[in-house]
């Protein structure tokens, strides 16, 4: 588990810790990726397993439109070599690098508590050298109190306080973060309730904590996996995206009628100045009007499934997780179009 070679320092510093908890994956939509600017960053996003699922590509679209995100890490062990390179390319993102997985856990933290020493000796051999604000964000498949898990077998707290005393040791704080509580769903195991955990998290040193006063964590909808998205944002979301210039969206090209409204807009007579200048506002009608009306029903649909997992009786309520699986038909059937 070692950042690759190809990641200068201040990279490294950046998001070079979303590469050694582990992304299998990892997207970047920022302006140049070989030296990322922070001030162009507004968010991060972190996705657990489900690249390799016919439904992933959508479901990423839409929240990639929703939540812009500057950084998207996708953390898939079943994906590697020409797979997941394909999965890049479709996503639409203008850079991107690949780190493959280490045998079927991957590179994140190991499911098995043996091989996650290694990644707890690296974190904190990364702590002692670094100066500046760190950003650790991803699954650590551990959790560090009996309040970080629901369901299943007696909560071993000596594991419980090694991974408490991991992250003190590193001096990395808990970000916490809105949204769900249990960002991974379990099974279900004879005589037992669901098994419900807070794999998933964020946590930064104080030096990337008074660097970025406003940011916060957003437990994002589960879907097509065990596992929550987690949005890191810089800025508050509700104003940081305001007076965002109009500019093609890569989702556009993914609905059925784009191609013929496109065809329809363009006139081979004028010159492609003129075209384009006559195309913007009928692009501005067409995004709100016909795409914006499916993306619209997306959106609802995410926000009635996000309702369902922050409903306090969730982990134990059959009828709410049946409705979910209800809406996550829907969700299916919409994201199609």
């Amino acid at each position: 588990m070692k950042a690759d070679s190809t990641l200068n320092q201040n990279q490294e510093q950046l998001y070079g810790t979303f590469h050694k908890t582990g992304p299998d994956i990892s997207v970047d939509n920022s302006s140049d990726i070989q030296n990322p600017d922070t001030s162009t960053i507004s968010t991060c996003m972190e996705w657990t397993e489900g690249a390799v699922k016919p439904q992933f590509q959508k479901s990423l679209f839409l929240f990639t439109r929703k939540y812009k995100p500057s950084i998207v890490v996708i953390l898939e062990p079943r994906c590697s070599g020409q797979k997941a390179s394909d999965i890049i390319r479709k996503s639409g993102f203008k850079h991107a690098f690949v780190q493959e997985a280490e045998g079927y856990s991957g590179v994140y933290a190991s499911p098995r508590e043996e091989n996650r020493k290694e990644l707890w000796d690296d974190l904190l051999n990364i702590s002692l050298h670094c100066n500046g604000p760190w950003l650790v964000a991803g699954d650590f498949n551990e959790i560090a109190n009996r309040d970080e898990k629901e369901g299943g077998c007696r909560v071993n707290l000596n594991r419980c306080s090694n991974f408490a005393n991991v992250l003190h040791n590193c001096k990395l704080l808990d970000l916490g973060g809105s949204g769900p509580w249990f960002t991974w769903k379990g099974p279900k195991f004879l005589h037992l309730d669901r098994v419900f955990k807070r794999l998933d998290r964020a946590c930064a040193n104080a030096s990337w904590k008074t660097t970025f006063t406003d940011a916060g964590v957003k437990v994002l909808p589960r879907i097509y996996s065990d596992h929550s998205p987690i949005l890191v944002y810089l800025t508050n979301l509700d104003t940081g995206w305001k007076n965002r210039p109009f500019r093609f969206e890569i989702a556009w090209m993914e609905h059925y009628n784009f191609t013929q409204f496109l065809a329809r807009s363009w006139n081979v007579v004028k010159d492609t100045r003129t075209n384009l200048h006559d195309l913007t506002p009928n692009l501005k009608r067409w995004n709100k009007v016909v795409f914006g009306n499916i993306f619209n029903r997306k959106t609802n649909l995410l926000h009635s499934i996000a309702e369902i997992h922050n409903h306090v009786d969730y982990h134990t309520n059959l009828s709410l997780q049946s409705r979910e699986k209800e809406v996550r038909k829907d969700l299916d059937a919409v994201l199609i179009q």
